[in-house]
């Protein structure tokens, strides 16, 4: 190996002295007047070749297999018995500046180096210096009107990718911007090889000019086609394009208007990943989308759509859920889930804890899964090709994103790299930020999953006021006492959903963007004439202390170790207190975890023999701010707007009155949702005992549970079903009241509203959260009426938020995070009041561009379901 390194800074030597490469004429001109490679650079180069020939000296097969793991793709058998070329396995090793210089000094390093230069030219020259990200444009126009016709047919056959993205400015007028089509359609037609096509952003082009190839090659294999904010969207030169059967990523986002008289089932066979954003697809749209790719994707980007709850079913059918990832096999380290049958068509699971998956301490959850053993009894049986394991949590996921499939579709030697996964198919990245889906409909589709989604994406979701669902499952009842809910206030999060994300639940989950609300347990706010310092105070000091107390456990980072990419999105600029406590908090965690992870390993090792592999832990957190109102007034007369009378505003049928306060120097404050009394037809509570012999109590007796299930109250409650027949079936379910001498107000406000109010809605499993609170372990209680119990039910807002203490979030994150241990140490010696946390990880803070207002985060009054009412039997 040595010899051969030494062989090939010789060739360099020789190579330098030969002409070099070029882009275009211009460019031999420049490289023949200057020769700018000394004898010192060549010397120098050679030098650092040698200094890291240990990194070189690798097995090749292993050097290898080490890539394709990372991804989990599998090489064919001819790959994986082909010997790969030393200087292939040099190549990653070596300046790219060298690459023009070592394309002329044999054919040898031309086959090797060549493809590497000429695969992007628009990327390519840019790494060599020879035009920046602000002369795209002049780059192609140079490309496409004089250099691709100097070039050989055999260098133009190694041009794979196209990226004319902003080569042509919006404003930008010229001789060169009206005829860009035509010149691309020529120039296309000169490149028989493509196979990335990406036009995006306003750029003159569509996929018309396909249809201009080569006539000795009149059928290309386009494998990636961007059309993203593109005036013509899906025309009918792409649906009806020979050239894209072999599509496996589009991307067809922004406004343009899209077709579906020429959609067939046979459209695309090949496509794996598809991005339709702000398509304004509704849920009825997408019912007749999602009909034509069943398991055909594994990536789909929906995001900035109208889709609802309605469409989580539809979004669940493009998951594989007939294999089945959540097994009994880690009961003891991660718990186990137990189907609950008495809810009808809603899936639902019971959470069987163990005592070491309760407390989320290191151990046996950082072992990555062993290697499934197949039997060979079951090689005949048909199903056994079927059969699916999780992901061991040691691989990253595969990205998704342009330039990660474009160096998915670079890498050499790899066959078939952004097709399914061996053994997997049906949708494993999913993104669905921007859609009106709520917080009960992202559970729906977490748990109807199965664990297959790898990659999660949704920034925002409505968490209160709850949405009723309107199924025949649940006809009309009698009418009972209302509750009203203010109209004027929004919420947003996903507090007390932590355990959704566990391994249990989300056996394959790896990269998640999501709102801070799971870690933080502080929705988003938004109220009608106030301003976002204003629903910051709000959300900190009046919502989050009941959400505390309801759910008293947020998201941890050793609920799911395997975790490794997480994204907090909505995150408020400023903070009164309580948020950066809890990001501080969640930042000690991780660095307590990447402690453990580091003795583990250090252990095992000081031991001898094989030490057992782990889990990377989660290495990567983004903070997502929320976008600043550019024109945010301060003159809006809140007093008048939350003064009673004045603006009867209500979500449900009848008007609320605002709690009644006309002096502008008292605290401000708004019924959240508020009580009403009045008669009702509906009859009594029945109250029983937890083994009533007449209902269905799935509570185990070997679960344990804080609290004595014999003082505790329980009622009977009525499971109406209806089946696809029109048959009505009724059975009966023993469910949890709570109790009225309980130390916690939620479970005491619980019981209230369950027994004297009887608002007896959202029947389900209580959560690893209500069991902490206070519940039993493995009963059924009401969750609608545990998240009403869990709001207060009056918002005081002070007169002056401006004059109280605030801190700007991002700046106090950032002075708390030391960059090692002793710096931790004399922080905590310097503060001892003060929570720091010291994290090797890598930690970003983003910030969005400001919005001019709020109506961008959420939609207007008439898109919200319309008022319904509480009814009980």
């Amino acid at each position: 190996m040595l010899l051969e390194l030494l062989l090939l800074a010789l060739l360099l030597l020789l190579g330098s002295l030969l002409p070099l490469p070029c882009f275009a004429q211009q460019e031999k001109q420049k490289h023949n007047s200057q020769r700018s490679w000394s004898v010192h650079v060549r010397h120098r180069f050679a030098s650092t070749l040698l200094r890291q020939t240990p990194a070189v000296h690798l097995t090749p097969t292993l050097r290898i297999a080490k890539t394709r793991t990372m991804h989990d793709v599998l090489p064919s058998y001819s790959e994986a018995i082909s010997r790969p070329d030393w200087l292939q396995l040099a190549a990653p090793y070596i300046a790219i500046t060298d690459y023009p210089a070592l394309c002329r000094v044999s054919s040898r390093c031309w086959h090797i180096f060549a493809p590497l230069l000429w695969r992007d030219p628009c990327a390519w020259s840019k790494r060599l210096g020879r035009s920046t990200d602000d002369d795209t444009g002049a780059f192609w126009g140079r490309f496409l009107l004089r250099d691709a016709r100097l070039l050989s047919p055999r260098t133009r056959g190694l041009i794979r990718v196209v990226d004319v993205r902003q080569a042509i400015a919006v404003n930008e007028y010229n001789s060169w911007a009206e005829n860009a089509a035509d010149h691309f359609c020529r120039c296309l037609a000169l490149l028989p090889n493509v196979e990335s096509l990406l036009v995006d952003d306003y750029c003159r082009v569509n996929a018309r000019c396909l249809d201009h190839s080569d006539p000795s090659r009149p059928y290309r294999r386009l494998l990636m086609l961007s059309l993203k904010n593109t005036s013509h969207g899906i025309s009918p030169s792409l649906t009806e394009s020979r050239h894209l059967r072999a599509l496996v990523y589009l991307d067809i986002s922004g406004p343009a208007p899209v077709s579906f008289a020429s959609l067939d089932a046979n459209w695309l066979p090949e496509l794996r990943i598809l991005k339709m954003r702000g398509k304004q697809l509704s849920d009825y749209r997408w019912e007749a989308w999602a009909q034509r790719f069943r398991w055909r994707l594994w990536s789909l980007d929906i995001s900035d759509n109208e889709l609802t709850d309605e469409s989580v079913h539809k979004l669940a059918g493009l998951i594989d859920v007939n294999t089945h990832l959540r097994t009994t096999d880690r009961f003891a380290s991660e718990g186990m889930l137990e189907r609950w049958h008495q809810c009808g068509a809603r899936d639902q699971y019971i959470l069987r804890e163990s005592s070491e998956s309760l407390i989320f301490s290191p151990g046996s959850r950082y072992l990555i899964d062993a290697p499934p053993i197949n039997s060979l009894d079951g090689a005949d049986d048909p199903d056994a090709s079927c059969t699916r394991v999780r992901a061991n949590g040691s691989a990253p996921v595969r990205p998704d994103t342009l330039n990660g499939v474009l160096g998915l579709l670079s890498r050499p030697g790899v066959s078939g790299a952004t097709d399914h996964l061996p053994g997997h198919k049906g949708v494993t990245h999913l993104h669905i930020s921007g859609n009106r889906l709520t917080a009960d409909g992202v559970q729906q589709l977490l748990i109807c999953s199965e664990g297959h989604l790898e990659l999660f994406d949704c920034e925002r979701m409505q968490f209160f006021p709850p949405k009723r669902r309107t199924t025949k499952e649940y006809p009309p009842r009698l009418k009972a006492p209302r509750l009203h809910v203010s109209s004027v206030v929004r919420m947003s999060g996903l507090p007390g959903f932590g355990h959704l994300f566990r391994p249990v639940y989300s056996s394959n989950l790896r990269v998640l963007r999501i709102h801070h609300s799971l870690v933080t347990n502080i929705p988003s706010l938004t109220m009608d004439g106030l301003r976002s310092i204003e629903c910051a105070y709000l959300a900190e000091k009046c919502v989050f202390p009941r959400l505390e107390e309801a759910y008293t456990l947020p998201f941890l980072p050793d609920m799911n170790p395997r975790l490794q990419s997480l994204t907090l999105t909505c995150v408020p600029r400023y903070s009164f207190g309580p948020l950066i406590c809890r990001l501080a908090f969640f930042f000690r965690s991780l660095s307590l975890q990447a402690e453990a992870l580091s003795t583990l390993a250090q252990n095992a090792q000081a031991e001898g023999g094989r030490p057992p592999r782990l889990v990377s832990g989660l290495r990567h957190v983004v903070l997502e701010l929320e976008p600043e109102m550019a024109d945010e007034s301060l003159d809006i007369d809140i007093e008048n707007l939350m003064a009673s009378g004045e603006t009867p505003f209500s979500f449900f049928d009848s008007p609320l009155t605002e709690a009644s306060n006309t002096n502008p120097k008292q605290p401000r404050a708004i019924d959240l949702w508020r009580e009403t009394s009045g008669p009702s037809e509906a009859p009594p509570v029945k109250l029983v005992r937890h083994d009533a012999p007449e209902g269905h109590n799935p509570m185990s007796p070997d679960q344990t549970s804080r609290s004595d299930p014999e003082r505790q109250v329980w009622v009977l409650y009525a499971n109406v079903n209806t089946d696809m027949s029109g048959v009505t079936h009724t059975s009966h379910s023993v469910v949890w009241a709570g109790n009225g001498w309980s130390t916690n107000p939620v479970i005491r406000k619980y019981n209230h509203l369950v027994v004297n109010y009887r608002l007896q809605e959202g029947i389900g499993p209580a959560t690893m959260h209500q069991t902490r609170a206070g519940a039993p372990a493995g009963c059924i209680l009401f969750h609608t009426t545990w998240l009403f119990a869990a709001m207060p039910q009056v918002l005081k807002l002070p007169t002056d938020v401006d004059s109280l203490k605030r801190l700007d979030v991002a700046a106090e994150l950032r002075q708390r995070w030391c960059r090692t241990q002793e710096d931790y140490q004399r922080a905590k010696q310097r503060y001892p009041n003060r929570q720091y946390f010291t994290w090797d990880g890598k930690f970003e803070i983003v910030d969005p561009e400001p919005v001019a207002n709020d109506w961008i985060l959420w939609k207007a009054h008439s898109d919200y379901e319309p008022p319904y009412e509480f009814t009980k039997d």
